[in-house]
């Protein structure tokens, strides 16, 4: 995380705009019983919360983000950009992804 942290704040500070978009729950209990404690998403307010508890828990990655917001329950980003379990990506000013 300390290495996200830090390409985050370096490209802000180049004026790169950073945005997270978080994705369903990889870890779910109900999905993989690893013992995360969490449940898979059932509705977008699901989500939202947990994208909340994540970042409060991240107050660095936080302070590094312009923006920061959650996937469709269709998992719409997910499947256009194959961004699974996470991916990193590069747009321009028109919203093209280019890396």
């Amino acid at each position: 995380m300390a290495e996200l942290i830090f390409v985050a704040k370096t490209l802000k500070a180049a004026g790169v705009f950073i945005a997270l978009i978080y994705l369903q729950e990889a870890h779910a209990d109900d999905m993989w019983p690893l013992g995360y404690g969490v449940q898979s998403h059932a509705c977008v307010d699901d989500r939202l919360a947990a994208c909340r508890r994540f970042l409060g828990a991240q107050p660095d990655l936080q302070g590094a983000l312009d923006a920061a917001g959650v996937d469709t329950m269709d998992d719409r980003f997910l499947h256009t950009y194959g961004a699974w379990p996470e991916r990193y990506f590069l747009a321009d000013l028109s919203g093209r992804i280019t890396w």
